[in-house]
């Protein structure tokens, strides 16, 4: 594959000349770049739009990728609703990468049936653009882009019959599907004959689908795909059908995508499934989810704090384990409260829990008197004097005016 020179997407704002501009010209806001490539696989140039969330060039981060379809229709509003989820924490940011079309009746869809091919002549190019995506496409992006290995596939109406189908024929190349009124119809409905033959062999993904208040032919097509899925999908396949009243055609793409990506990133925001899970259990069913050791939010960390306290001590340890390695400024800020929930759990003999918080007071404040102290309290109630005079012995260096903190040193000195 080939590529030509970048160009920059704009959404220019014009001043009114009843502002005060300050003589200074407006400058253009820029949501992207467009790339024109050359494609073996179909034989003709490809454009393609592709956005960087900000302060990606100034740091080394990598990112999960959003492929949109019918890029030039769907690629600002879906930028908008990433910007505004990404925001709130409900998503992370992500890339974009939004493919223009050429002919999308033939790329979107696979063999036509006879109504169709009268129809339609050009139908039935699917696997020649599906091999496009994943030969040239995909490497293109991961080549070019930091890019984490979960990706999402989002289409609407002959784009979601083209992805709800990706999720049968593609393998593990995208984590994720969006199918916004998806012409299921297409053929007698192969795609459902597709799926109940297929769908066995296909598993850790997820899949959002909806429909709108349109014709019949289109919404028997998602019931017969809801029904299917009941039937046939096994269990770690997540996917939900919104029948979406008062939508129709021309405004499920926007509804689609905002409820899409929240419904694929449910348990990155969300204490629902929580259930019975260790913190570092939900931590590995997250990885394997996504691919990639995801960051959970602040956020949901904060809402998970006395869910995880309750439920055992050694949870409560994994957790500020988790805060430390991830935001350890956010950490840092919130010594104090660490440090009181190591003294409650000296209170309660829960030790080997309280030094671990202890220590990780430590490794963010090497001054911290308080965290040293504890170490010696909890090992001495534990009965390792030895530990405790180690502990000791460290915050006296930080603080030698502390008399009584003095004494028992030398106690424990005396009695060794």
């Amino acid at each position: 594959m080939r590529f030509g020179r970048a160009m920059p997407v704009l959404l220019v704002l014009s001043a009114s000349t009843g502002l005060n501009a300050q003589d200074k010209e407006p400058e253009p806001i820029t949501v992207g770049v467009s790339i024109s490539l050359t494609s073996e696989t179909l034989g003709e140039e490809r454009s393609i739009r592709v956005y960087t969330p900000p302060g990606y060039d100034q740091s080394d981060e990598r990112y999960p990728v959003l492929y949109l379809l019918d890029g030039e229709y769907s690629f600002h509003f879906t930028i908008g609703i990433i910007d505004f989820l990404s925001k709130i924490h409900h998503i992370p940011e992500m890339l974009v990468v939004g493919i223009v079309n050429v002919d999308r009746t033939r790329d979107y869809t696979p063999e036509p049936g006879e109504k169709e091919r009268a129809r339609f002549p050009r139908s039935g190019g699917a696997d020649a653009f599906t091999a496009f995506v994943k030969q040239e496409l995909v490497p293109f992006i991961d080549t070019n882009y930091r890019t984490e290995p979960y990706r999402i596939l989002s289409g609407h109406s002959l784009g979601g019959l083209f992805t709800v189908r990706a999720l049968l024929t593609t393998g593990d190349l995208f984590g994720a599907f969006i199918a916004g009124s998806p012409s299921l119809y297409w053929n007698d409905q192969a795609v459902i004959q597709l799926a109940e033959m297929s769908l066995d062999n296909t598993f850790d993904r997820t899949l959002f689908f909806s429909m709108g208040d349109e014709r019949d032919e289109m919404v028997n097509g998602t019931n017969a795909l809801s029904e299917t899925l009941r039937a046939h999908a096994p269990t770690d396949i997540e996917w939900r059908y919104d029948r979406m009243a008062g939508e129709d055609h021309s405004t499920t793409p926007f509804v689609t995508m905002y409820k899409g990506l929240e419904f694929i990133y449910t348990d990155y925001y969300s204490t629902d499934n929580l259930g019975s899970m260790s913190f570092r259990d939900y931590n590995d069913r997250m990885t394997s989810k996504y691919g990639y050791d995801i960051v959970l939010p602040l956020g949901f960390l904060f809402s998970v704090g006395g869910h995880f306290q309750k439920r055992s001590c050694g949870d409560f340890a994994d957790l500020a384990a988790y805060w430390h390695a991830h935001y350890p400024g956010m950490f840092a800020r919130l010594t104090e409260d660490w440090l009181a929930e190591a003294n409650g759990l000296v209170a309660k003999s829960e030790y080997e829990c309280a030094i671990s918080l202890y220590h990780l007071v430590t490794k963010v404040d090497e001054q911290n008197f308080e965290a040293y102290k504890g170490m010696g309290d909890a090992h001495l109630s534990a009965g390792d004097r030895t530990a405790a005079l180690v502990h000791y012995q460290a915050a006296l260096q930080l603080r030698p005016s502390d008399q009584d903190l003095r004494q028992t040193v030398e106690d424990l000195s005396n009695r060794r």
